[in-house]
């Protein structure tokens, strides 16, 4: 039976390449393990992330391509539910008023999503999961800023994932849409 380790007492060349390659294996389970899916569901949050974020003076091309790209991001018959601000809104066209809102007070912004952990329904048409929302702006010139942790439901429509219901179950920290 032949030694993991070299006369010095080091490993062997066998044993670094049985490491390398059992950390190789580990390396594509882990990403395997974030499935296919969940990174799609990933990836559509950092769109939406882009396209919220603003920083400075916007063209009107520009403000109508983002809250266009916003409500794709929605299936058809979506809800949010955000009973601490605005009740709930079921309609694109109030969903780009109310994002333009916000956008229109805000010199900057930014939106980031973190801690998304997604459960697929075995059906393979509805995903869950929850997201904390950092919102960072710059308003009248002062910062402002609000954390939330929210739920999230997505619908598979035409082979892409699309929100379904977005529904706000904390506020995590600040008041930055109060002032809005």
């Amino acid at each position: 039976m032949a030694s993991s380790t070299s006369a010095s007492g080091g490993l062997s060349s066998w044993a670094k390449g049985a490491i390398l390659g059992l950390l190789m294996v580990f390396g594509v389970w882990a990403w395997q393990s974030c499935s296919g899916e969940e990174r799609k569901l990933r990836r559509q949050l950092e769109g939406l992330e882009e396209l919220l974020a603003k920083d400075g003076e916007e063209s009107a091309l520009l403000v109508a391509t983002k809250l266009r790209g916003i409500g794709e991001a929605f299936a058809q018959d979506f809800v949010i539910r955000a009973s601490d601000y605005s009740g709930e809104l079921q309609d694109r066209r109030e969903l780009a008023g109310v994002v333009q809102g916000y956008r229109d007070q805000a010199s900057t912004l930014t939106v980031s999503f973190s801690g998304l952990e997604a459960e697929l329904d075995p059906s393979g048409i509805l995903a869950r999961g929850e997201v904390v929302a950092r919102v960072r702006a710059r308003v009248e010139g002062d910062p402002a800023a609000e954390s939330y942790r929210l739920a999230l439901e997505w619908r598979r429509v035409d082979g892409e994932w699309k929100l379904a219901t977005v529904e706000l179950l904390e506020v995590l920290e600040g008041d930055l849409f109060g002032r809005l």
